[in-house]
């Protein structure tokens, strides 16, 4: 055979080879056609309807959080003068031990029977305070007994609600606030029978006023005391001091005030350092300026008027090693729902009357209406109870 013979051989094998490739693919196509079930043809067909969304309700704690670095400071001790008056003052009662936690509200000493109160504040009360007056003492004095449980707007004007506040206080103890006499000008009555115009007198009135020297106040609070002057001492500037120190650690967070306004004294948290977490809680919100800034360079800062927050340990102290370290605080914005049923705020809806309720799935895969009643809502997530619901059970989402 030539050399020609053989290639177009060669060119025919080839054809026959690629035909018969084709054709096996061909036929494979056609039976995988031929032998699909009728339901696999309709499902390829057209995308299947959409089904109702659901999820599984969990068990957890509700919580809104917020978190933010925090200094921790070894607080020192420090002497806090007591306030001396003109006249000749003896300390006649105990109001406080050595060795104890002296808080916000409580009794430092008694000096001449009156009650001597220890408040947290900026400076010392400079003045008496009647009734009328305003300015910045005032409003110190009134967020300190806001502190303490008063509800009292802090405008710095001595009111009403001020004066009934500190009246309490003083009998919480079973003391009395001191009162001072308002001479009122006399009236003249109508004249009778032509008679000259007779003067009644009005005989003074006695009104409530804050003696200064009743109160000490210190930069923050809770401290140990250290020293008191003893029953039977009379008082002088060599020896009318308290000494108190530090409970331990403390931390100091400066925070925005867009999430400042959010906070309250008392509120919890929890600080996070080195491994291990601390239930703490806020003990004080102190404006700042630009220089007292934590961040000076924070441009965050300069937008927004910040504060520093002051939160002391819940239950114990805080680590010794924690002192100069930056700590991670979690705070709580609102009070935690613990141990109850979440759902996505989306299964929740209410009703013309107001009623709340979710729709739980069935064995059948059905859906049940089911009340609930909404404890709160959170970044999306819902804290209910109901009747019949339980963790695990399957609620609508896309109603």
């Amino acid at each position: 055979m030539t050399a020609k013979s053989q290639s177009t051989s060669r060119i025919v094998i080839g054809l026959i080879c690629a035909v018969a490739a084709i054709a096996l693919v061909a036929g494979t196509w056609f039976v995988a056609q031929y032998f699909q079930s009728p339901a696999q043809r309709e499902a390829s067909a057209e995308p299947p309807p959409p089904g109702p969304v659901v999820v599984a309700v969990k068990r957890g704690d509700l919580l809104e959080n917020t978190t933010t670095m925090a200094r921790a400071v070894k607080e020192e001790a420090a002497a806090i003068a007591i306030p001396l008056g003109a006249e000749t003052e003896i300390v006649t009662g105990l109001g406080t031990r050595i060795g104890d936690s002296l808080a916000p509200g409580a009794v430092v000493t008694w000096v001449n029977g009156r009650p001597i109160f220890a408040i947290v504040g900026a400076f010392p009360l400079y003045r008496n305070l009647v009734l009328g007056d305003s300015g910045p003492d005032m409003e110190m004095l009134q967020e300190a007994l806001n502190g303490l449980g008063c509800d009292i707007a802090v405008d710095g004007s001595f009111g009403g609600a001020t004066a009934a506040c500190v009246t309490s206080l003083y009998r919480n103890v079973a003391s009395e606030p001191s009162m001072r006499t308002v001479e009122t000008a006399p009236e003249a009555s109508a004249s009778v029978a032509g008679a000259a115009d007779l003067v009644q007198p009005i005989p003074p009135k006695q009104e409530i006023q804050i003696r200064s020297a009743d109160f000490l106040v210190f930069p923050s609070l809770p401290k140990q005391v250290v020293s008191v002057p003893p029953i039977g001492t009379k008082l002088s500037p060599e020896n009318a001091k308290v000494d108190v120190a530090g409970l331990g650690i403390s931390l100091e967070a400066e925070v925005p005030g867009s999430v400042a306004s959010g906070l309250s004294v008392g509120m919890t948290a929890e600080a996070t350092g080195e491994g291990e977490v601390f239930p703490v809680r806020i003990l004080a919100i102190n404006p700042v300026t630009g220089e007292d800034s934590l961040d000076a360079d924070s441009t965050q800062a300069s937008q927004a008027p910040s504060v520093v927050v002051v939160f002391e340990p819940v239950g114990g102290q805080l680590p010794e090693a924690w002192a100069g370290q930056q700590v991670l605080v979690t705070l709580n914005l609102s009070e935690p729902i613990t141990d109850t049923l979440l759902v996505p705020q989306r299964a929740v809806a209410a009703g013309s009357d107001g009623r709340t309720s979710v729709l739980v799935q069935t064995s059948g895969g059905g859906f049940e209406q089911v009340a609930v009643e909404e404890l709160g809502c959170t970044q999306g997530m819902c804290a209910i109870e109901g009747a019949g619901l339980e963790e695990g059970s399957l609620v609508r989402v896309d109603r």
